[in-house]
Parts: C-alpha cells; structure tokens; sequence
C-alpha cells in the first residue's frame, strides 16, 4: 500500500514539469493538429501537450513502474489498481490561442476512487494539490470550500463542445437560474479549482473524461466540498457527468434541480 501523501508529491512533481513545458511553448510557434475530423475545441492537440504528457509519464514511471497510466493523449487502461490519470495541457484550445488560462492536471485513482491528485497553472503561477485525508492546499495554504447558500452560488460549467453537452446544459440551467446568483464558464479545470478554494460553490459538467476530474475531485473533497457522479453517487473514475459541490446544505437545496 502506497501512502497518498507520496502519490501527492509525485503528482506534485509531474504538474510542475508538464507546467514548465507548456511555458516554454506557450506564445511560441509551435505544431497543431486535431484528433477528429470535425476540428472541434476538444480535439485541438499541440506539440506541448505531447512533450507534456511524454515527460510527466516518465515521472511517474519512475517512481510507480507498476502503476497504470491514462492519459489524454496517449491512452491507457484503468485496471483497477493504482491508476495515475494525465491532462498534459487542459485548455488547450486556450494554450493554442495564447490565452493564460490552462493547467497541467495529474490525478491518481485507487480502485477508480480519486486519492491523490495535483493542478498546475503555469502563467497564473497557481498550483492545488490534496491527497485522501491531508487537506487541500494552493501554493502550500490550505484552501476550503464555500460555505454560501444557493441563493448566493456562483454556478460554474466548461466549453459546451457538443450537443450532448449542451443539451444537458439547457436542461439544468433553466431551474437554477432564478435561484443562484450567477453563471460563469472558463472552458479549463480553473471552474473547479475556484470551487476547491472558496470563489464559487456549484459546478456541473458531462461528457467527461477521467484524467479532467480525477485530480479535481480529491482536492474539491479534500478542501470540504462534494465531488459527485451525475445520479449524486460520489464521483469515480468513468462516470461521465460530474457535480462539484461547496457544502452538504448547498447539495441539499440544489439537488432536486439537477438529477
């Protein structure tokens, strides 16, 4: 059994490195291509996330050689042990505009429970990390959920890349909106690391892939909030919606508008 707290550091080491890739792109001339035909914002892939995820993989094969990989741009299989999940750059499509608006995101799951995980966002110079039972910290300060009410919640939700996505959106939305106090979209995992430190208390996504929530969830849980699966179940990885939650009494105001 590996403590969580050593997962953490390594997560820690490998956000830090695929963070210092992307700044040496960033803002540069570099090499795009697209996953899909469509050429959507979500399959948007440049240079810097290759030579990220690359890196931030021999980090943790380094330090874990028997641990499972997943990663956005070169795959892998979640077997069920210690699974180590890598956004080399979340935001892409932001990296690729110059926008500063992008992290480098590595999460560790045990038995498909979130445990350890790390966020780094390289030009905001903003790191989160958290590991089962030992808090969640940005720039080494611990950080806590909201404890704000629904009728004064920030609503927070990412790209509407498809029409799934936006469907599902269409559907919620109009129940919140007369009864929180705004709505912002980012478009990156900044929604839910201004959840885990206080700034917003309700976000809601789907179609989602692990490595953009396995991090997100041990630092949301770990800061005191709910990091849930689209039925309310806690979130695990392979669940394709995710509710982040600031409080239990937040939860229990919202969510009979959301499921």
């Amino acid at each position: 059994m590996v403590l969580p707290k050593a997962l953490e550091k390594i997560c820690v080491r490998a956000v830090l490195k695929g963070g210092a890739i992307a700044s040496r792109y960033f803002q540069t001339e570099f090499r795009t291509s697209f996953k899909h035909s469509t050429h959507d914002s979500s399959s948007i892939v440049t240079e810097a996330d290759l030579h990220s995820e690359k890196e931030i993989r021999k980090i943790i094969r380094g330090a874990f050689p028997d641990h499972a990989i997943v990663g956005e741009e070169e795959g892998g299989f979640d077997e069920g042990g210690y699974t180590w999940f890598v956004d080399p750059i979340d935001g892409t499509q932001n990296f690729a505009r110059g926008w500063e608006l992008h992290c480098v995101m590595v999460g560790v799951a045990l038995r498909h429970k979130p445990i350890a995980g790390a966020i780094f966002f390289p030009q905001l110079k903003k790191l989160f990390h958290a590991s089962k039972g030992g808090g969640a910290f940005l720039n080494g300060k611990r950080i806590h959920t909201s404890d704000k009410t629904l009728g004064d919640a920030i609503v927070l939700t990412g790209g509407l890349t498809s029409a799934a996505r936006a469907e599902k959106f269409l559907r919620i939305w109009p129940r919140l909106r007369p009864l929180v106090a705004g709505l912002r979209m980012s478009g990156c995992g900044y929604d839910l690391a201004l959840l885990a430190e206080g700034r917003a208390e309700l976000v809601f996504m789907s179609g989602i892939r692990p490595w953009d929530y396995c991090a997100s969830a041990v630092i949301i849980k770990e800061a005191g909030g709910l990091a849930l699966s689209g039925k309310g179940n806690s979130w695990v990885a392979g669940d394709l919606d995710f509710f982040g939650v600031a409080n239990k009494r937040l939860w229990n105001e919202a969510k009979k508008l959301l499921l």
